[in-house]
């Protein structure tokens, strides 16, 4: 059933005035739902807005169309199975066309043998001596299969084709135990639709259930073979008006695209994507949703451009345009391929004729044409957010969304920063980039763009046009040649003259090293570099060499400090040779246990000593605890490391001297 009515053919209906110029009068006091035609001038008015019985009329109107019109279908059809066909399973139609084919050829051939019976006996006779064409011989095959099993007819049951036949017509010949009823649709059939075939979307049982509100006098059909009939029903036919023409696209046949011919950059397509998790503002530092606009190739479907940003606008557009273009890699696309949002306003059509790219687009409401880019967002995207705590996808638990918002609402726990999201998403782009595609013949992205570069395609590169005035801008004051935004200062020479002036500072949202820097009337001033006046207190030449003299002097305290104790070892060696006082010897050690600084470098070569033999465990495939693993790693990447390791091999020490 139609859905919008004109006012010509609501005039003259039930508690409808009797004019088209009155029906507009009487809707317009009523404020009914009205559109523009789709076709043609004028309005037309939703059937849930016209009175009750004015709604009746046309329901019983449309159901009388109906029926007259299968009625009328099923008398043209007689005897011709065409119509017949469509609702049996392919097998079933195959036999039945093959049975049809058999009688056909033993009509023929029943003029030269006499009679029917003859004529049958002759046909199986050279059936099977193989006097028959090859394709008669799987035809006859095909029409007696029964279970599954295919082999030739008997003279019986080719008689009992002719009968069926010849009584009941040719549509008879089909299987009798077939899956699907081979009767002419039943009478009650197109009533069952006009109730069912609603937008309300109703069930079978439903309708059954109100089968007397609208048809009084007649009994309703039982429930299974509703059911049974319905479920039967092509796809397309079934959903007829219970879905609209965007649904219905999703049971009709389709058109694939091939991509045998095209070069990279030469068509490329583009979607924005609002990103299933929440990650720090980058200006104000709470919770959101970023928008992520991506670009891909259709040739070899690799990614090529990417900006994310705080809401969808023609600047999220913009910027991931801008990294496509000015990439030296990709260049500027001969086609661009979008939907009708903000692809269709007059600025980004504008930026296309400027780089010189021809814009295309999909139907309205049809997601099926830019299955690329779509599937792009639905396994990078996607699996992307749900490795953030802050996931709110449809199959995310509900109480823990909630505990996640509150705790990002409180402290901002959970919430990536907005450079590291950058960062994040790049990273999965690069693994979507080199992943190999089942379209692609299991090649990557990247191979498929290489193996084009090999053959000698390159990119068409943009001309001293950075396009820095498309991306998003935001006013700032110049200060001593800085711009400062809420992540960074931006610093450039060229800024000096503007010290206390406001310009536009124009960000990539995606890139965060640099600005673009403009006067009020967008005229490019200079590229500040971030932290581009930092510099370190000292050269880091100089640093390097007051930390080598520094070690240097360390090592040679040390040293002296070394010789000084083995001094000492060799004296109380001599002593203990010349028998001398115990006690005179325990004082002696006593007072070299006090020297701090000989108990420092007896410490620090045992401590080195042990991570040597830690050290050896580890390369020799010994197990060791996770600590000591830990902590031998942090060991050998110190200062002190290195300088006791040169002080070992300067006096030829080994770890087995300080066990």
């Amino acid at each position: 059933m139609k859905q919008w009515y004109t006012a010509n053919e609501l005039a003259g209906l039930p508690s409808m005035p009797g004019t088209p110029r009155g029906v507009r009068k009487f809707a317009g006091r009523e404020k009914f739902q009205s559109r523009h035609r789709q076709k043609g001038k004028g309005v037309e008015y939703h059937i849930s807005s016209l009175p009750k019985e004015t709604q009746e009329a046309i329901f019983k109107k449309e159901m009388i169309a109906i029926a007259n019109a299968t009625k009328t279908l099923a008398q043209q059809a007689g005897d011709d199975s065409s119509l017949i066909t469509e609702w049996l399973f392919a097998s079933e139609r195959e036999i039945m066309q093959a049975r049809l084919k058999i009688l056909d050829y033993i009509d023929k051939i029943t003029i030269d043998a006499g009679s029917r019976l003859k004529a049958i006996k002759l046909f199986l006779e050279m059936a099977e001596s193989d006097q028959l064409p090859g394709s008669l011989i799987e035809t006859l095959r095909a029409a007696n299969a029964r279970r599954g099993k295919c082999r030739l007819a008997h003279h019986s049951t080719i008689m009992r084709w002719f009968q069926a036949r010849d009584k009941k017509g040719r549509k008879s010949v089909a299987p009798k135990k077939a899956g699907r009823p081979c009767a002419l649709v039943p009478e009650w059939m197109p009533k069952l639709l006009a109730i069912y075939q609603r937008p309300q979307r109703p069930r079978i049982a439903e309708c059954i259930r109100d089968w007397k509100k609208y048809y009084p006098d007649e009994d309703p059909p039982k429930l299974r073979t509703a059911q049974r009939w319905i479920k039967n029903m092509p796809a397309e036919l079934r959903e007829y008006n219970r879905l609209g023409t965007n649904g219905l696209r999703a049971v009709q046949p389709f058109v694939r695209r091939t991509t045998d011919g095209l070069w990279p950059m030469d068509v490329v397509t583009v979607d924005g994507h609002l990103f299933k998790a929440y990650v720090r503002h980058p200006l104000t530092g709470r919770r959101f949703r970023p928008e992520i606009t991506t670009y891909i190739d259709i040739a070899t479907r690799k990614a090529v451009g990417f900006s994310a940003w705080i809401a969808e606008s023609q600047f999220a557009i913009w910027g991931a345009l801008r990294e496509m273009v000015t990439d030296p890699d990709c260049g500027v696309p001969a086609m661009h391929y979008s939907d009708n949002g903000a692809y269709r306003g007059a600025q980004h059509q504008g930026v296309m004729a400027r780089i010189g790219s021809t814009m295309m687009f999909s139907e309205a409401y049809r997601a099926q044409a830019r299955g690329v880019i779509e599937r792009l967002n639905s396994s990078v995207w996607v699996p992307l957010a749900r490795k953030f705590d802050t996931y709110v996808g449809r199959d995310a638990d509900p109480e823990e969304i909630k505990r996640a918002l509150r705790a990002a609402d409180r402290d901002g726990h959970g919430l990536m920063a907005w450079q590291d999201f950058i960062a994040t998403c790049r990273d999965a782009l690069e693994e979507y980039n080199a992943r190999a595609h089942s379209s692609l013949r299991g090649k990557s992205p990247n191979k498929a763009w290489q193996d084009a570069i090999d053959d000698g395609w390159m990119p068409t590169r943009l001309d001293n046009d950075d396009l820095h005035d498309i991306l998003p801008a935001v006013e700032r004051k110049v200060l001593r040649g800085e711009v400062r935004l809420p992540w960074g200062r931006y610093f450039n020479d060229d800024l000096s003259l503007w010290h206390q002036r406001t310009v536009q500072v124009h960000i990539q949202p995606t890139d965060g090293s640099k600005v673009w820097v403009a006067d009020h009337r967008g005229a490019l001033i200079c590229v500040a570099e971030r932290d581009g006046n930092a510099r370190p207190y000292v050269p880091d030449s100089m640093i390097q060499h007051a930390r080598a003299q520094r070690e240097a002097g360390r090592i040679q305290r040390l040293e002296r400090k070394l010789d000084q104790v083995r001094e000492e070892g060799s004296t109380l060696i001599e002593m203990q040779q010349q028998d001398v006082d115990p006690e005179l010897h325990a004082q002696t050690i006593a007072e070299m246990a006090a020297d701090d600084d000989v108990a420092s470098i007896t410490d620090e070569r045992k401590l080195h000593a042990y991570w040597m033999r830690i050290r050896d465990r580890i390369e020799a495939g010994e197990v060791v605890s996770d600590e000591e693993r830990e902590g031998c790693r942090i060991y050998w990447t110190s200062q002190q490391a290195q300088s006791m390791e040169e002080l070992f091999e300067s006096f030829g020490l080994t770890a087995s001297d300080f066990q």
